[in-house]
């Protein structure tokens, strides 16, 4: 049988479709990676809401998941990328303060890439907590109608209407965790009632973002400004958008 020698052209044009395919599937398989984990975060941050909301409701407690923020004294580790679930009670000044971590808790990272409450464009302006819904600031019950749900899902465009509703927990026991206080106020958490109810309706902003050397940077230079949407109804039900959605303004 006669071997048959490639010459130099058809190599080279096997090298340029390879390229050609490469240039193609790369940024697919990529994008597709960086996708799930949003998916993934929002199933875990709402399956935990469940569960917190769940505890307050069976027990006749009043609970709270905390989200790590940037307080002082937690490990940067943990910051914008954890949370928790606790006991709260309202103190004599009527704010929320700690009483116990829910038993057999502990601090849950949220799935490498995605951060919650980091300040727009990541690494400048005010934190964006949890944010209150632009136009479900009056909703006192459980029912909402079709408006509200437009209303809702809309983007957060501007710094203005981007309203904290995130709830400060003080004296949280943080002694658990190496080098930390044995105290701190935590300033991200969403408050359950014993009856189930929120105290606060909000958003909560998925980022896409990450640690690196320290410094917490964006995956991308684009998703410096997006983010994906967990609503947090009155009663504690959630819906997550899984629409990736992009501030129009910066600070």
């Amino acid at each position: 049988m006669k071997k048959h020698n490639f010459t130099l052209v058809e190599l080279l044009a096997v090298l340029v479709i390879m390229s050609i395919l490469l240039a193609i599937v790369v940024p697919s398989f990529r994008s597709l990676t960086r996708g799930n984990a949003p998916d993934r975060a929002a199933r875990e941050i709402m399956g935990r809401i469940a569960a917190t909301r769940a505890y307050a409701a069976a027990r006749r407690v009043n609970t709270a998941l905390i989200f790590a923020a940037g307080e002082t004294g937690l490990p940067t580790s943990l910051q914008y990328s954890a949370y928790r679930s606790c006991e709260v009670t309202r103190n004599s000044s009527g704010n929320w303060e700690f009483v116990r971590w829910i038993k057999g808790d502990s601090w849950t990272e949220l799935p490498a890439g995605i951060m919650v409450g980091l300040p727009l464009g990541i690494t400048t302006g005010s934190n964006r907590l949890l944010q209150a819904p632009t136009a479900l600031t009056n909703i006192t019950g459980t029912a909402f109608a079709a408006s509200d749900l437009t209303a809702e899902k809309a983007p957060l465009t501007k710094t203005a209407t981007g309203t904290s509703r995130a709830v400060s927990i003080a004296s949280c026991d943080i002694s658990d965790l190496p080098g930390s206080p044995s105290a701190v106020a935590m300033t991200n958490a969403i408050v359950f009632r014993s009856t189930g109810m929120v105290d606060q309706v909000c958003n909560i902003e998925l980022r896409e973002a990450q640690l690196v050397d320290g410094t917490i940077k964006p995956v991308t230079a684009a998703s410096a400004n997006e983010f994906y949407t967990i609503c947090v109804r009155k009663n504690g039900k959630c819906v997550y958008y899984p629409e990736l959605q992009t501030y129009t303004t910066t600070p």
